[in-house]
């Protein structure tokens, strides 16, 4: 998957996408054709000179998979990567609903297929709003810098994709 380079991250959105890291899980009841996807690593931190990202492997061997967060620049918004063998029979382009906690409602996205090397099938976020009005993002305030919605953060405990009767929740941690 190629990734376009653009400025870099500022610290104060990287501190929310750390914060993304920092939630718990409480397991909720989830219906028989749910993969759980449960931690097999430490949240990876990078701020690097271009973008910064959280990254955090689930699961083992022939079933591991990836997901990761991604800022190329201050912004309300975020970059998603979810990549694994559970994604292999998603679609591109086609209806998906996201979640992040019990209490919020599902809502409707379509992103995109790709593929990470070595991890295997992906589905690829090029950014939205972790919450708030996907349609109503405006980073242009002149007096400060935009910033991710930490107190949101805070609240997430999993990443559920729903396509069809197919559904991959990533219990966060």
């Amino acid at each position: 998957m190629a990734i376009a380079h653009t400025k870099p991250a500022a610290q104060a959105s990287a501190s929310a996408l750390a914060a993304l890291a920092l939630v718990g899980a409480p397991m909720a009841a989830l219906s028989a054709k749910t993969t759980v996807l449960t931690p097999s690593s430490q949240w990876n931190v990078n701020f690097g000179e271009t973008n910064c990202r959280l990254a955090r492997y689930f699961g083992e061997g022939e079933d591991r998979h990836i997901l990761f967060f991604e800022q190329y620049r201050p912004s309300s918004t975020v970059a998603m990567t979810l990549a694994g063998p559970s994604l292999k029979r998603f679609r591109s382009r086609y209806r998906t609903m996201l979640q992040f906690n019990e209490a919020q409602k599902p809502r409707k996205t379509t992103p995109f297929k790709g593929d990470v090397p070595q991890v295997g099938p992906a589905i690829v976020y090029s950014g939205f709003l972790l919450s708030g009005d996907p349609d109503n993002v405006d980073d242009a305030d002149a007096d400060q810098l935009p910033q991710l919605d930490t107190q949101f953060a805070d609240s997430v405990q999993f990443v559920s994709l729903k396509q069809g009767s197919k559904i991959v929740r990533v219990d966060t941690g």
